[in-house]
């Protein structure tokens, strides 16, 4: 039986994820418009805010939207989205970024 998205949204807002990628060269990207699909607790958006990068992140959760902003400020845009369904222009982003994201 499959899973209800409901229910894995709940699950998610219940538990964030504090990942992150430490090897990233994520100084590689200062001043590049960056999308980070499924940004978690922000352990690599706050990375690339510190950077230099125009940072947007993505995720499926509220909470993880929350999380994300109290480590970066007003140092990017977040928004509640499913990534099966983005509303962004074809093009815009430099970089496409996920990271411990599919294995959930």
């Amino acid at each position: 039986m499959p899973i209800e998205y409901s229910k894995i949204c709940s699950y998610w807002n219940d538990n964030p994820c504090e990942g992150g990628n430490p090897k990233f060269p994520f100084r590689m990207f200062k001043g590049s418009r960056v999308l980070e699909i499924g940004c978690g607790a922000g352990a690599d958006a706050i990375r690339f805010v510190q950077h230099g990068a125009r940072y947007t992140g993505i995720d499926v959760t509220a909470q993880a939207i929350l999380a994300t902003r109290q480590k970066i400020g007003n140092g990017g845009n977040l928004e509640v989205m499913n990534a099966e369904y983005m509303n962004f222009s074809d093009n815009y982003f430099d970089l496409v970024y996920s990271f411990g994201v599919i294995h959930h």
